[in-house]
């Protein structure tokens, strides 16, 4: 068995399967869609399991993503330092749990001996779950999976196109 990831774009047009170069690419800057410039849309990550004969969605997840006004995704430097700080909070939330009792040199907890724990972690989590991500619905689920049976799709089913990008080089 083999795992694999595929890139959806759920824009108002349609659902567009974007290509795992294409998906780096636009990580990197190198490519834009300029079809989408100015707005947030809906980005899908959908974890596959192969064998020879079958592909199976294991889980789909759903993202908002902004696009500049050329078509470039923003925001990836200001999600990256709201997820190292996520963790962070995380991490030092759980050492100052799970080692109550180690002085407080390394400066993760106030007096020893208190049972409080902070929440400020989870609830920046929650926060930003509720302002960056979507649930997919049953029927985005199932278009999925009828996109992964390839030839083998049920009569009547339509493949997702895969998006056109444009702009080469940011500049």
């Amino acid at each position: 068995m083999a795992f694999s990831v595929r890139f959806y774009l759920w824009a108002e047009d349609g659902p567009k399967r974007i290509t795992a170069r294409q998906s780096e690419q636009l990580e990197r800057g190198e490519i834009a869609l300029p079809q989408y410039a100015g707005t947030t849309q809906k980005y899908v990550e959908a974890i596959i399991e192969k064998d020879r004969r079958h592909a199976v969605l294991c889980r789909a997840t759903g993202y908002y993503r902004s696009f500049d006004e050329r078509g470039f995704f923003t925001g990836r430097d200001e999600q990256y330092r709201a997820a190292v700080a996520m963790a962070s909070a995380v991490m030092t939330a759980a050492l100052t749990r799970t080692m109550p009792c180690l002085p407080d040199q390394f400066g993760l907890g106030g007096p020893q001996g208190i049972n409080v724990v902070d929440i400020a972690p989870q609830l920046e989590k929650a926060r930003w779950t509720r302002e960056n991500t979507w649930t997919l619905s049953e029927p985005d689920l199932k278009l999925i999976a009828s996109d992964l049976m390839g030839t083998k799709r049920p009569r009547g089913a339509q493949a997702i196109p895969i998006v056109k990008s444009g702009c080469r080089e940011r500049q």
